[in-house]
């Protein structure tokens, strides 16, 4: 595909009718609209209680939700407006500027799961040792920092002329995956081994330490019956199982989409159907709803947290529900049993 750099969107072939666009754009309103409102209520509870959660891991999870809501807040929203239009409204200038920031956030999204899943892997393999820099301010922006220009870099290549941005079916807009040129090529193979290949392989590697750790933690710390100790050893483990969790999904929305672009760029884009191309572009982009969901459903320290945040502190958790009516039935047998007691007597 040669690169576009008119002022009006060309004509392309469609991926979806206009019916089924019709019904992305309502069913994307709606995921972009909770999007935005839970990706930056979820950064304004951890910044209200930023002192009381103080870690690093914190830190990277409001910046994982400024980047998922602004995702949500351009990418959600013009994809939304161009579903509804059947075609790209925004011209030329705008499918750069839309391309540039779904590429920038989604790269920063995959670098902040990988910075995240290492820094749980330390936690876990040396916890002492973790203890004494985990709040290290100069090292968690270091980490943020790296983050973001990551994201940035690779985003901001495109428009050096290596590669370019271009019209993804007619009503979205990415890498031009089909651009057929040596320097094309090269950068499309070097973002699917920094961006793709090499955070997998160290999401991975640290998330199978972690499990293969959690299986003998109980031998390691046998010596050792601190109700303290116990208690961070187990918050520690329950992080890292939930973020693991949020890998799986996430790689489970991008892969198909990285798999289908690698296929284009390398393969036989033209016998890739229209509706295989743009399925796995939709979920992928839909992709900022899921993380804030999955880190903070998914903690109890973090819904309580979030209950607080909106006021709904009187809720009781499920497992307080439970031990709550585990002690009034207690409380009403030990009466109940104190009254036959009394009634014997007499």
């Amino acid at each position: 595909m040669a690169n576009i750099s008119t002022n009006m969107a060309p004509e392309v072939e469609a991926m979806f009718s206009k019916s089924v666009n019709t019904f992305i754009g309502i069913v994307l309103g709606i995921i972009t609209v909770f999007g935005i409102v839970e990706n930056f209520t979820i950064f304004g509870m951890f910044f209200k209680f930023r002192k009381d959660l103080n870690s690093r891991t914190i830190y990277m999870l409001m910046s994982l939700a400024i980047s998922d809501g602004v995702m949500a807040l351009i990418g959600g929203t013009m994809y939304t407006i161009s579903s509804f239009h059947n075609k790209w409204p925004f011209k030329y200038q705008g499918c750069v500027f839309y391309g540039v920031v779904v590429f920038l956030t989604g790269c920063t999204d995959i670098t902040h799961l990988t910075a995240i899943a290492l820094d749980r892997m330390f936690a876990i393999a040396s916890p002492i040792r973790y203890r004494a820099w985990a709040h290290n301010r100069n090292l968690t922006i270091f980490v943020l920092t790296i983050c973001w220009l990551h994201g940035l870099v690779w985003a901001v290549l495109p428009l050096t002329g290596l590669s370019s941005y271009a019209y993804e079916g007619e009503t979205s807009c990415s890498i031009d995956w089909l651009r057929d040129d040596t320097a094309s090529r090269t950068y499309i193979m070097l973002i699917f081994l920094f961006v793709y290949l090499i955070p997998n392989i160290l999401m991975l590697i640290a998330y199978g330490f972690i499990f293969i750790t959690i299986k003998t933690v109980n031998k390691r710390f046998a010596g050792d019956h601190s109700a303290a100790s116990r208690k961070k050893r187990d918050m520690e483990i329950r992080l890292a199982i939930n973020f693991s969790l949020v890998y799986v999904v996430y790689m489970l929305v991008w892969t198909p989409y990285a798999i289908v672009s690698f296929v284009g760029a390398f393969g036989d884009g033209a016998a890739i159907p229209m509706a295989a191309r743009g399925i796995p572009a939709v979920l992928a982009k839909c992709s900022f709803v899921l993380n804030p969901l999955l880190y903070v459903a998914s903690n109890k320290d973090h819904r309580k947290k979030m209950k607080t945040f909106l006021g709904l502190s009187h809720a009781v958790e499920p497992e307080e529900s439970k031990e709550l009516n585990r002690q009034s039935r207690d409380k009403g047998n030990t009466g109940e049993s104190s009254e036959k007691s009394r009634t014997s007597e007499h």
